[in-house]
């Protein structure tokens, strides 16, 4: 299947790249060290509401463990910082692939000079899609008890997909509702979370091919689970057009 470089309607409310680590320093030193070198390009720091946890329930809780506990923005992007985890997000519309990648790519390089990170656990890039309509009449999931289809208008699947050395959780609901970022929406959801857990020993020397690799993952998951008519709808641009 060829891939669409781009969609119009764009319907991506949140995306965001992020990695999980084992730190070579205290893990309470770790933010400090981090805003101190991107505070110039990323200057409104605020404190995350899990630091009113005590320390030794975010110790010892594997759902917080790895929750950020500070994030520092400027007017595109957002860094979500914790003692064990570093997360880039788009604060606000899409900006695109041409300008996600190269930001987060100078972020990697500017954390691999601090020699901070032991090693790198996970790689993750999750992009949260929302339509004004019933998403499942528009993709290729079909789910039946019989011959008799279980969805209905309020219906939420999640699975797990196997990718080329990733993993793509899959989330799709057509009665969501919630904040992602500033904007609230209702309606459709398709959220894909592409993560790997493997070859990430010398992370800091291979971040941009393995970041490239997860958004094609990511990208053939969302776009195999369109329909071809319903994809037309979107106006996709193809390599090579303008």
């Amino acid at each position: 299947m060829q891939i669409p470089v781009k969609i119009d309607p764009c319907p991506i409310v949140e995306a965001s790249i992020g990695i999980s680590f084992e730190p070579k320093v205290i893990p309470d030193a770790v933010f400090g060290i981090v805003y101190n070198a991107i505070k110039d390009k990323y200057p409104n720091a605020a404190a995350l509401p899990i630091l009113q946890l005590p320390e030794e329930i975010r110790n010892k809780d594997s759902n917080l463990i790895n929750q950020p506990h500070y994030t520092v923005s400027n007017d595109t992007f957002k860094v979500l910082i914790g003692p064990r985890v570093l997360t880039l997000s788009v604060s606000k519309e899409y900006v695109g692939w041409k300008v996600l990648l190269p930001e987060i790519i100078d972020l990697f390089n500017k954390i691999a000079k601090l020699d901070i990170i032991a090693q790198v656990h996970r790689l993750g890039l999750r992009y949260i899609n929302v339509f004004d309509f019933d998403i499942f009449e528009k993709v290729k999931l079909k789910i039946n008890v019989g011959d008799t289809p279980l969805i209905s208008n309020n219906a939420f699947v999640r699975a797990e997909i196997a990718g080329n050395n990733f993993v793509n959780t899959l989330q799709i609901g057509n009665n969501a509702s919630g904040i992602v970022g500033n904007n609230p929406f209702k309606g459709s959801i398709i959220d894909i979370d592409t993560f790997t857990t493997h070859g990430l020993d010398n992370f800091f020397s291979n971040s941009s091919d393995l970041v490239l690799k997860g958004h094609e993952e990511e990208k053939k998951t969302f776009y195999n689970l369109l329909t071809p008519e319903f994809l037309k709808t979107l106006n996709p641009t193809y390599a090579g057009e303008k």
